[in-house]
């Protein structure tokens, strides 16, 4: 059921007519930069009429980002932008984005003293998102990677699964359970010049589950992507590694930031957002080792 809602916070959407063309947005004087690197640029642009939109623009935009965006605002209530317009220009891909104003998690997080009871009832408001995105099951036999991605953009088939840099792709349709993808990880780890048996049997494989379900997950879940305005979630940003990946993806791509982090605050930030809303604790640190150690072998 369609459940499409207004924008919250900018009134109507602005008209097509109203948004600045690529070539304006690409020029210096225009819009105030948010964010630059890694092939994307975020700018943040005043239109005529007083209204902010966010342009998602450069050769690591794909429409797919715009697109899932647009799946999740039509068939959930999670927090999340509304894509006003996609556009492809040049080499790369503009998203025009709904302006929601609020800060990131991790920037609230840091504020507030380490074993404030609020630092845990903020980061738990993510769980019922999380649980309403992984609701949503891939239909059978649907390739497992990125959303709305095709054969031609194998960099960013795997988007989420940074954890082994590919030598080889498999063909596009053949990764479509849990056990397919991991038999491929494997494949992947064993022909490492590091890459044993017994490491991928003691170190990988106990923190794996051939039987998870296949879900729309975000794929880059950390405490910078959510954007918090007076103690509530207002959004869910960065949505370019969102794809059908198994159930334990979302959780164990985050920990394996956590352990990559060597600044003892921001790891305190991502601690906060494991221990509420994806039991880390509970499961404990070895449950995620294997995503440390993979990345590690791959380097």
């Amino acid at each position: 059921m369609s459940r499409h809602r207004a924008s919250r916070y900018c009134g109507p959407a602005p008209p097509l007519s109203a948004l600045p063309k690529p070539e304006d947005v690409v020029r210096s004087t225009i819009g105030q930069v948010l964010h630059e690197g890694c092939g994307r640029v975020i700018k943040l642009v005043e239109l005529a009429g007083g209204q902010k939109v966010v342009v998602k623009y450069g050769v690591e935009v794909y429409k797919g980002e715009g697109e899932v965006m647009r799946l999740l605002r039509r068939q959930t209530n999670i927090p999340i932008p509304e894509v006003y317009h996609i556009v492809a220009y040049n080499d790369g891909v503009f998203l025009y984005l709904e302006y929601i104003p609020g800060e990131n998690l991790a920037d609230v997080l840091l504020r507030l003293k380490a074993h404030d009871p609020r630092r845990h009832a903020l980061c738990a408001k993510l769980v019922p998102i999380l649980d309403e995105l992984h609701s949503m099951v891939a239909p059978p036999g649907t390739p497992i990677g990125n959303y709305a991605s095709f054969p031609e953009w194998s960099h960013t088939r795997l988007n989420a699964l940074t954890l082994v840099p590919p030598r080889t792709l498999p063909p596009f349709s053949a990764l479509t359970t849990s056990l397919d993808l991991i038999n491929w990880i494997k494949s992947e780890f064993l022909a490492r010049p590091n890459g044993t048996d017994s490491s991928w049997a003691c170190c990988i494989e106990p923190g794996l589950d051939v039987n998870a379900t296949v879900v729309l997950s975000h794929g880059d879940l950390h405490p910078w992507n959510v954007l918090v305005r007076d103690g509530e979630i207002v959004a869910l940003l960065d949505w370019e590694r969102a794809g059908w990946y198994p159930l334990w993806v979302d959780a164990d791509v985050c920990a394996g930031n956590h352990m990559s982090m060597k600044d003892k605050k921001l790891k305190r930030v991502s601690l906060d957002l494991g221990g509420s809303v994806l039991g880390w604790p509970k499961m404990g640190e070895g449950h995620f080792r294997w995503v440390h150690v993979l990345r590690k072998f791959a380097q």
